[in-house]
């Protein structure tokens, strides 16, 4: 299997861009009708993160779990190897 090290990876991207979507997010509404002091912003910041990263800890493998099922229950699999997905190349 070519694409063990998929969940790690998806896993590292998601937290990573989580926490900075969290944080634009968070200021963007503290700013507006709800204003908080900077303590409770960045503590609503982190377990806001928390939260949403566990659940994509959770729910990443049990949707690859489904998904492996349906690829068995249909008995295909393309996995497409030569092709170059490449946007850069010009040939």
């Amino acid at each position: 299997m070519r694409h063990c090290r998929v969940f790690p990876a998806v896993t590292a991207v998601f937290v990573t861009g989580l926490i900075a979507s969290n944080i634009i997010a968070v200021k963007l509404a503290a700013f507006g009708p709800l204003f908080l002091p900077g303590a409770a912003l960045g503590q609503l910041i982190l377990t806001q993160w928390l939260f949403k990263s566990a659940y994509e800890a959770v729910a990443t493998p049990l949707t690859y779990a489904v998904v492996n099922y349906l690829k068995r229950a249909e008995d295909e699999y393309y996995f497409d190897r030569a092709t170059s997905f490449n946007p850069l190349l010009l040939t």
